[in-house]
């Protein structure tokens, strides 16, 4: 498993091996930190990762309609969707319009959800109801820093990198760091090609996941949260 510190150093030998102690190394470093969260984001973005895939629970208090969102709710994805709290079944998503328009005829259907902004649509409910929600998190949404060194756990620990698994972060993570860059010091070579044959790499292996993990659920699901 790699640290944000590890990649960054990897990255910076592009820039003829500037050291830490170097003019204008910890700008340098926080700069290709920036380019990492940069690529993290377009990784995540690439495919609903099965890895980002996640299981909360909203509660809607009785007599609304709305409810937040979990705080690291990023999207729905192609396997997300909210639960019937009886019967468990995926209900069907739709357009805020038609709640607040289902909710105006009194028409109260326990089997459509919308998602507006960070908030949450149902029908309205007469009691306190805990619906069952699966998402992707994983949207960075603060910009990864570097942290110069020694990486002792009381002193300077080691940043860890967020969503994307350890056995991806000398893969395409690293390529696609060492691709941007490049691409910011204008060096014309073709960096491009490693890292999405990289990312191909990456796609297939977590779609052979997918298929496996969505075989078993929503069976073995583990409903507890």
């Amino acid at each position: 498993m790699a640290t944000v510190e590890e990649l960054v150093d990897h990255a910076r030998t592009y820039y003829d091996n500037m050291g830490d102690n170097d003019a204008g190394a910890a700008d340098l470093n926080n700069r290709i930190a920036a380019y990492l969260t940069q690529v993290i984001h377009e990784i995540n973005e690439a495919m609903d990762w099965p890895y980002l895939e996640t299981l909360a629970t909203v509660t809607v208090d009785p007599g609304a309609y709305s409810e937040a969102l979990p705080t690291d709710f990023w999207k729905l994805g192609g396997h997300g969707s909210l639960f019937h709290p009886g019967t468990r079944q995926p209900m069907a998503e739709v357009p805020v319009s038609e709640i607040v328009l289902l909710n105006n005829l009194g028409q109260y259907r326990n089997d459509v959800f919308a998602i507006s902004g960070d908030l949450l649509y149902v029908c309205t409910v007469s009691a306190s109801t805990a619906f069952k929600m699966t998402y992707l998190t994983g949207a960075v949404t603060t910009a990864l820093t570097y942290n110069p060194g020694p990486w002792a756990p009381q002193t300077n620990p080691a940043t860890a990198i967020p969503f994307i698994p350890a056995r991806y972060h000398y893969g395409a993570l690293l390529s696609g760091l060492i691709l941007k860059v490049q691409e910011a010091k204008n060096d014309s070579r073709d960096w491009r090609t490693p890292y999405e044959r990289a990312l191909a790499r990456m796609k297939a292996a977590e779609r052979t996941r997918s298929s496996a993990q969505h075989r078993i659920a929503p069976a073995h699901a583990d409903w507890s949260c």
